[in-house]
């Protein structure tokens, strides 16, 4: 049986909401020569607020990093990704969002919007190196690009408008490999784009080898290389059944593909968000929501898992007062 150990950041994190634009937050208790280590980084929202904060592992201590209050219901944070070195962040949407046009920023550690590195850009995700940035442009089905940190020699890598869609969610070490998910893209009935099962793909940017990882009619998708790469962790999604029969869980395999495990058991009914493994390799920190009652639930809570134990800890519970805390790294 699973050990479950709650350690609850006790307060309400949203109470430190304030309107300043992030591009005008001077977070002057910052030292630029400061870098923060094994901290999650975690995108929060409530009601028409949004907070990026670096929370320690165990839910002991946060520091904010940009507040942000969007002059529209639309004028929000949507993706963000921190740079493996730590000194920048990479956040879709904010300011200049209009019309679903997300704009892609780069943003310092005092949040501080630095540049706008290009007007529409969804999911960033980094180089290890920290130069450049991943990003996709859903323009009449999927277009992924990649952009210099300055801003600069922004380049097409994939286009599908219908058909095989790749979704770039990491990047090796060494560049050579880009793990992402896969699954078939179509006009459905009412003329809308849909798509089929998504499998784990990883491919091969040297000689465009695409291998795939999972092979069955799951939801399979957002890997992410352990820090060592000699695993993978991934989320499934299970869907046979009814609504709240949903099952969410946190998978594991080898690089290969092979030695799958799962890592949490939640109960059917549950959602799982997005996820990052520890520096140490050691946990994977996730946020869910609890939607066992069969209602959609877009609150969710932080925990982190043992990846050899299955032990949970428990590190925010705002989502009863309708805080929603996603995690976007683990550095």
């Amino acid at each position: 049986m699973k050990k479950i150990v709650v350690f609850v950041l006790l307060g309400f994190i949203g109470f430190n909401f304030c309107t300043k634009n992030p591009a005008e937050n001077k977070n002057d208790d910052f030292n630029d020569d400061e870098v923060m280590e094994n901290k999650i980084l975690v995108l929060s929202k409530y009601k028409d607020y949004d907070q990026i904060y670096a929370l320690e592992p165990d839910g002991s201590f946060y520091r904010s990093i940009s507040l942000y209050y969007g002059d529209t219901s639309s004028d929000r944070y949507y993706w963000v990704a921190w740079a493996p070195d730590r000194k920048k962040i990479a956040v879709s949407g904010g300011p200049d969002t209009y019309n679903d046009m997300v704009p892609l920023w780069l943003m310092d550690m005092r949040g501080n919007l630095v540049r706008k590195l290009t007007y529409y850009g969804e999911k960033p995700v980094w180089t290890k190196d920290s130069k450049k940035i991943f990003f996709t442009k859903p323009f009449y089905g999927q277009a992924i690009y990649s952009v210099n940190v300055d801003g600069t020699d922004e380049k097409l890598f994939y286009y599908k408008y219908q058909g095989t869609i790749f979704k770039v969610n990491d990047i090796s070490i060494s560049g050579e490999y880009i793990l992402g998910s896969e699954s078939i893209m179509f006009i459905n009935d009412e003329g809308k784009h849909d798509a089929t099962d998504n499998e784990i793909i990883k491919y091969n940017t040297v000689n465009e080898e695409r291998v795939y990882l999972t092979d069955n009619e799951l939801q399979d998708r957002w890997p992410r290389f352990s820090p060592d790469e000699k695993l993978i962790a991934f989320e499934r999604l299970d869907k046979s059944g009814s609504y709240e029969d949903k099952l969410y869980n946190i998978y594991v395999i080898s690089s290969d593909g092979t030695n799958e495990r799962r890592i949490t058991n939640e109960p059917p009914g549950n959602s799982i968000g997005s996820f990052s493994w520890s520096p140490d390799g050691k946990k994977i920190a996730f946020s869910k929501s609890d939607e066992s009652s069969g209602y959609y639930n877009p609150y969710y809570d932080i925990f982190t898992v043992d990846v050899e134990t299955g032990e949970l800890l428990q590190i925010t519970d705002t989502a009863k007062d309708s805080v929603d805390n996603r995690v976007i790294d683990w550095e």
